[in-house]
């Protein structure tokens, strides 16, 4: 009795702590339980239809306090059984619903072997397979052709990523890595456009294929990186060095294009762009006629 009088005070904030412990405990797992999922578009949605939105929704676990669900764990399993789902993130509101904020992926090229084609979105992540010849129209993906390699593409499955990032190329005798510009190009050019008020739309209008290839560098004489875009009526626009101010040289691109549409189209077929940087660092755009 002694020892409770002498720390009465101890014992009741004991008390008030470990009943304080003891709410927290019920709230978290009843009150911040997970009891719903949501989903909200960022973007258009074309393709990820109701029933595709419900099978989402469905592979989140209800139950469990929403502090402790792994949102990365959440993500990558949505991401790699719905290849057109890009999760942008999994928002928690608070006291127990998730809110999924998605955009959908969009075929923008097609990498071709074999009968075999596999369309991929600006990320490279291989969206569709499809068996059969790919046919080259201004509603299809952007037909692909990386320093003229052939790619094994039975070794991909919807869901995966087309890593080119260690892609490397001989010249002079020795290995270049090219692999790493080439894909930040892909991945920055739809960007490129958008950022110049075009469209996914505009950008298949205008290249029917990219074909990266190398060229010497006149500033330096060291091998370099080279996209070679043609349109449908096969004009030949070289983009030299992209990965370096892609977005100004395909800001120049569209304007000196464009102007040739409108003035001079008979040039589409006698004569080629190129879209260089100078030793001044100046972008500049070169017209001339072919060869």
């Amino acid at each position: 009795m002694k020892f409770l009088r002498k720390h009465k005070k101890l014992i009741i904030v004991l008390s008030v702590v470990v009943a304080l412990l003891i709410t927290l405990n019920v709230l978290m797992f009843t009150l911040f339980s997970l009891k719903s999922v949501e989903i909200e578009f960022e973007t258009g949605n074309k393709i990820i239809t109701n029933e595709m939105q419900n099978q989402i929704i469905s592979e989140i676990d209800l139950g469990g306090t929403v502090f402790f669900k792994n949102k990365d764990e959440m993500t990558s399993k949505i991401e790699k059984k719905y290849p057109y789902v890009k999760v942008i993130n999994i928002e928690t509101i608070l006291p127990n619903k998730f809110i999924i904020h998605i955009a959908e992926r969009q075929e923008i090229y097609a990498i071709t072997s074999l009968n075999r084609t596999c369309y991929l979105d600006n990320e490279l992540k291989v969206l569709r397979i499809n068996e059969g010849n790919f046919i080259s129209v201004s509603t299809n993906a952007i037909k692909l052709d990386l320093f003229g390699l052939d790619f094994d593409l039975s070794a991909f499955s919807e869901g995966q990523f087309f890593d080119i990032s260690e892609l490397t190329i001989n010249s002079s005798n020795k290995s270049i890595n090219l692999g790493e510009q080439t894909q930040e190009v892909l991945n920055n050019l739809l960007n490129c456009f958008q950022i110049n008020n075009r469209t996914l739309v505009d950008l298949k209008a205008l290249a029917k294929s990219i074909t990266f290839g190398t060229y010497i560098d006149y500033r330096n004489g060291e091998t370099a990186l080279q996209a070679k875009i043609v349109d449908f009526n096969d004009f030949e626009i070289f983009i030299l060095c992209p990965s370096e101010n892609l977005e100004d040289k395909v800001s120049n691109m569209l304007f000196a294009y464009e102007k040739i549409m409108l003035e001079s189209p008979e040039k589409l077929t006698t004569h080629k762009m190129t879209v260089y940087t100078n030793k001044k660092g100046e972008n500049l755009v070169l017209i001339e006629q072919k060869s």
